[in-house]
């Protein structure tokens, strides 16, 4: 098998619709050209493309994703073992020889489990580092109208508590720039008042929105707009939590199970089958309370890996 880099146009000939999600796609690193200095198309063929990757130079590393939550390989058809790690081989031996490391970090198990455990396996043989992050999903086969059938009694009751204070959801044009801000204002204050960093500005949300199928939410009380939701259309069956949260003066009313219920029913009735809540831990390092709080609403935890080879 042999790599070779190619043209956006030649991958998205023979890749693009083969993508196993959003990120993988030339619309989407085309998108998002600018966050990498330069972008690598390589595909891995034995005289007929079998593996393709989409690779962002940044830092001195050659990395999939690039400006993503998670990237790693795309195939046309079922590979085996011996491909991918054959792929694995040579996708090191090229970042070598530009003088560079290269950085995968997987999708969860829950995009397409076996194809993913063989990049793992694949992946590890050659890798100097690995960390394992924590992901949470949640499957949406619950009766219509009745999501907190998977919640845990205390998230029940949470939600019972946050549907007596009178919380109404509010479904927003993904269209129309002033109703989006309407959602990112308030998960803008939501990650400055608990410090933490807010990786996508408004415009890069309002510019992105259309190309992963976006969709935004807000929860208010009494006309006061209190949490808020993005969520991306990672895969025809998986909507993917990017952000939500809550406004501290609002958090007494437990507005994130109500929206977390919500949120849930309205992914069921677009056909949606699992919502993907997103990692709880960075760099290897958990959140406590974020994986008791997902796991109350149902989740299932599952790794995201990352290897730097």
């Amino acid at each position: 098998m042999e790599i070779l880099r190619v043209s956006s146009e030649q991958y998205a000939g023979q890749f693009e619709q083969f993508a196993p999600h959003i990120y993988n796609t030339v619309a989407f690193s085309e998108h998002n050209r600018e966050k990498s200095e330069t972008l690598h198309h390589l595909v891995f063929s034995d005289g007929s493309p079998r593996l393709g990757i989409i690779a962002g130079e940044k830092e001195g590393e050659l990395r999939s994703p690039f400006s993503a939550p998670f990237g790693g390989f795309s195939s046309r058809g079922r590979q085996s073992i011996e491909h991918i790690a054959e792929a694995v081989r040579l996708l090191s031996g090229y970042a070598k020889s530009h003088g560079l490391r290269t950085r995968v970090t997987l999708p969860p198990a829950l995009y397409a489990p076996s194809f993913i455990a063989h990049q793992a396996a694949a992946l590890s043989l050659e890798a100097t580092k690995t960390t394992i992050d924590t992901n949470h999903h949640r499957t949406l086969d619950f009766e219509p109208g009745n999501p907190e059938s998977g919640f845990s009694p205390k998230g029940r009751n949470t939600l019972k508590s946050a549907m007596r204070q009178g919380l109404t959801l509010h479904l927003l044009d993904s269209s129309d720039p002033s109703q989006i801000m309407r959602a990112y204002e308030i998960i803008r204050r939501n990650h400055a008042e608990l410090g933490h960093p807010l990786r996508m500005t408004f415009d890069e949300v309002v510019a992105t929105a259309p190309i992963t199928g976006s969709r935004f939410m807000t929860v208010a009380r009494n006309g006061v707009e209190i949490a808020a939701a993005m969520v991306n259309a990672t895969t025809p069956d998986v909507a993917q939590v990017i952000y939500w949260g809550d406004t501290a003066e609002g958090r007494r009313f437990h507005p994130m199970n109500f929206l977390a219920a919500a949120l849930m029913e309205n992914c069921r009735q677009s056909g949606i089958g699992i919502i993907d809540i997103g990692p709880s831990s960075e760099n290897g390092i958990p959140a406590t309370g974020l994986c008791r709080f997902k796991e109350s609403i149902g989740c299932t935890a599952t790794t995201k890996i990352s290897f730097i080879l």
